[in-house]
């Protein structure tokens, strides 16, 4: 029996002051468009999330199916090289990663530091203690046009001035924040943005 998280209740009043960022309405950036219409707001069946359903049932997951989805499309678009999954309880998230890019390499680090010297693609980041301090490592190593995903960065007002530390970084160059999610991309070609989007 799946136990009750108050912050659900939370969830209506969001989706309402977020209503007008759905779908990719006002936004006039080609790769931004792309990006929240075809990966975020995908609705076909991919090929993996029947079999991901039932390993759902078997192992702990630490993070909704939704999201899970969301990280095997983003994954199947980015298609990095090597990604660096941060933080406790991401065996399943894993699986998505590894269905959405079956060529990359994919680290596990615990809540500790990032290894020096590994120049990742990708970093999802499971509610880092310290968000800022994470980016600014994976942003030292990371080659042009990379990834970080943060998960939880609206938990509480600590994680939220994080997300906003984070996406004046210099190297932050578009950032979505869709709640549950915040996504930074590293493409020094593209005008700096940052979008707020109704996932």
């Amino acid at each position: 029996m799946k136990r009750f998280d108050p912050r659900s209740l939370w969830r209506p009043v969001v989706w309402i002051c977020r209503f007008r960022h759905r779908r990719g309405y006002g936004v006039h950036s080609p790769f931004a468009f792309q990006l929240i219409t075809r990966v975020f707001y995908e609705r076909g069946e991919f090929y993996a999330y029947r079999p991901l359903a039932v390993v759902r049932r078997t192992e702990a997951c630490g993070q909704s199916e939704r999201l899970d989805r969301l990280m095997l499309r983003l994954v199947n678009d980015v298609q990095p090289r090597r990604v660096v999954l941060w933080g406790d309880a991401v065996g399943v998230t894993r699986r998505y990663v590894e269905a959405g890019c079956r060529r990359a390499r994919i680290d596990e680090v615990g809540c500790g530091a990032l290894p020096a010297a590994m120049d990742y693609d990708m970093l999802y980041a499971r509610r880092p203690a310290d968000g800022l301090v994470l980016f600014e490592a994976f942003a030292a190593q990371a080659p042009d046009r990379a990834v970080a995903v943060f998960e939880g960065i609206h938990r509480c007002r600590r994680r939220a001035a994080e997300w906003k530390a984070v996406c004046s970084h210099p190297r932050a160059t578009v950032t979505f924040d869709l709640y549950d999610l915040g996504i930074v991309f590293l493409h020094p070609k593209l005008n700096s943005q940052h979008y707020l989007v109704n996932f």
